[in-house]
């Protein structure tokens, strides 16, 4: 596979934001807005493959009915590659680009990839597990598709089955001699088996690779421990409280006491054998409040923070709070930054005044809608539409119409699947706290089963 060419923010093709972003970049990465497509892999528990995280939209193929060679060299990949090049977002880049073009460069998923380092072209440096939804907790927040318990709990639904086996590992040996970074999470790894077998095949094949593991926990056992101690394992925690009645009200079926002992001892381990660990924080109502008191925290553990931009569901997410509770919100933090700056890591503080930025976004929307009496619904439609068309006419190359109308045409699908008009005016003027691109992608791959409830869940 031959590398693109140098693209700089001097081309005439470069977004208006491209310059600014760049100044907060290491020179070395500056040559793509993004360097996901060029150094890593993620495997989904649907078994499609993709570059990265942050964009569930464009596959490049399902496992078992690619190989993993095929998913990193073919035409797919490289299409998407030159679209990158190009500075071209639309290929499922949707959040990312929003958080761009609203300087919100903090919270922007490209930043992630920024720090992943050059190794050889022909392979992925950087691979990322989400193979499983096999989880023991229940959480608030969560949902069936990245917990097993609440999929069977609380959605009355059948397990997904497990689309990686043992050629799956066969095939990972070829790329593990030149991986440098490997990413797991879940539901939860200390959970799903095949997760061994492949930390087997790294500390075996390439024990350098610095092994990733996003836990909640709960689980943690001998055997664990002798994992982490003789290997490059790299920890972070899901924890969204340090007060019980929160953190046990969010994470149910968890034990408060047990887990925190089980972050010390990680802790432990990994500040003696100088190996990063982080916790990850989803920032939801119930914590909203508790978020500086957290940094303070962990900062003083050296512990380093991580923050989670939730958008599903809308119960708990902040973009759906009133304009006074963002309003609060907002200046709540912006105190709070005053306080911790110079008390915290650089790092973490820029990764709070990244959320806080998203807060005022969201506050500024807010404000615009408070009085606005609820639209009519072919206006809202009207509304939407547009927003859709926008979105496409900033790609290139692609029929705006046909993409507008494929869409379009899907969501009121779905609508008329309810007989509550009120409802759906509702979840149409509420869609306009999503993100357009991520709505687009949902409509691209979801179910009608997981999008009708989606759609009720927003409109309330």
């Amino acid at each position: 596979m031959k590398l693109p060419i140098f693209r700089s923010e001097n081309n005439k093709n470069a977004p208006a934001w491209l310059a600014e972003y760049n100044t907060g970049r290491a020179k070395t990465d500056r040559q793509y807005v993004c360097q996901a497509p060029f150094r890593a892999l993620r495997f989904s528990q649907s078994g499609n493959i993709y570059f990265c995280c942050h964009n569930r939209f464009y596959s490049l193929g399902k496992y078992p009915e690619i190989s993993l060679q095929e998913a990193w060299g073919g035409e797919k990949a490289n299409k998407f590659r030159e679209m990158i090049k190009s500075f071209d977002l639309s290929g499922g880049c949707h959040n990312c680009r929003t958080h761009l073009e609203n300087r919100n460069f903090a919270s922007a998923g490209t930043t992630v990839y920024d720090n992943l380092s050059k190794g050889n072209p022909e392979f992925p440096v950087m691979m990322d597990f989400e193979i499983s939804n096999l989880c023991n907790l229940e959480c608030a927040m969560c949902s069936g598709e990245n917990s097993s318990m609440i999929r069977r709990n609380r959605e009355g639904k059948e397990p997904y089955p497990m689309r990686y086996d043992e050629n799956f590992a066969d095939q990972l040996s070829h790329f593990i001699p030149h991986l440098h970074e490997a990413r797991f999470v879940g539901g939860e790894p200390f959970l799903i088996d095949l997760y061994y077998q492949i930390w087997e095949r790294i500390s075996t094949i390439n024990p350098a690779v610095s092994i990733q593991i996003l836990t909640n926990g709960t689980v943690l056992n001998q055997k664990i421990i002798d994992f982490v101690e003789n290997n490059n394992v790299h920890v972070s925690f899901s924890l969204d409280s340090v007060v019980k009645e929160t953190y046990q009200a969010i994470r149910q079926n968890a034990n408060y006491e047990q887990v925190f002992a089980n972050l010390e001892t990680i802790r432990e381990i990994s500040q003696r054998k100088s190996r990063n660990i982080s916790v990850n924080i989803c920032a939801i109502r119930q914590n909203r409040m508790e978020i500086p008191e957290m940094l303070r925290y962990f900062s003083e553990k050296k512990i380093a923070v991580i923050f989670h931009i939730v958008h599903y569901p809308p119960a708990h997410a902040l973009w759906g709070l009133t304009y006074p509770e963002l309003a609060e919100l907002a200046a709540f933090y912006k105190n709070s930054a005053l306080e911790l700056r110079g008390n915290i890591p650089q790092a973490d503080m820029n990764r709070f005044l990244g959320l806080m930025k998203q807060v005022e976004i969201w506050r500024n929307k807010a404000k615009m809608e408070q009085e606005e009496i609820l639209p009519e619904e072919e206006e809202l439609w009207k509304e939407l539409y547009n927003q859709i068309v926008r979105h496409f006419q900033k790609a290139e190359g692609v029929d705006v119409v046909h993409l507008s109308d494929k869409y379009s045409v899907r969501l009121q699908a779905i609508a008329d699947m309810v007989d509550d008009r009120m409802l759906v005016r509702r979840a149409l003027r509420n869609l306009r706290g999503i993100p357009i691109g991520m709505l687009i992608a949902e409509l691209e791959t979801g179910s009608d089963e997981v999008l009708l409830e989606r759609f009720i869940a927003i409109a309330n």
